[in-house]
């Protein structure tokens, strides 16, 4: 893997991890979900039963479970319990990254000649190029233009 290409997903995904990650203590608002995650956790971390509702037992508590396993990481906190959504967040950008550049067409590398040459590795010759008048390989889709 060369580092270099994925230099600019690098720089902008450290970027977007400080901003994401910055103070994720501060402003707590247990408000909402936010309050209730962040409740089952401490429970959980101290020992005590954590049960959703009988109309949400279709949910899994394994949420609760990381933002506990956080918890005493960190200590008690809405950082604990941010972080948790934060870190997912992050790995799916990766992984996502990780199957779009897997699955990305490749640009033709070689050739290194002039604009509008074949990328080949060996450079066809004058011959050659007015016999077949275009490039045999595609560049972006569309044939390379007729050398002049």
């Amino acid at each position: 893997m060369q580092l270099r290409r994925h230099a600019p997903f690098l720089a902008i995904l450290a970027a977007a991890a400080c901003m994401r990650l910055w103070a994720l203590g501060w402003l707590p608002s247990p408000a909402g979900d936010e309050g209730n995650w962040t409740t089952y956790g401490l429970q959980i971390l101290r020992g005590e039963p954590a049960a959703l509702d009988q109309n949400a037992a279709f949910v899994s508590m394994l949420y609760a479970h990381l933002i506990a396993g956080l918890m005493a990481l960190f200590g008690p906190g809405f950082f604990a319990s941010r972080v948790v959504n934060a870190l997912a967040v992050l790995a799916a950008v990766i992984a996502s990254y990780a199957v779009v550049t897997r699955m990305a067409p490749r640009r033709p590398s070689g050739g290194g000649g002039k604009r509008g040459e074949c990328p080949e590795k060996k450079a066809p010759s004058s011959r050659d190029r007015r016999r077949a008048g275009v490039c045999d390989i595609p560049i972006d889709g569309r044939r390379a233009p007729r050398p002049q």
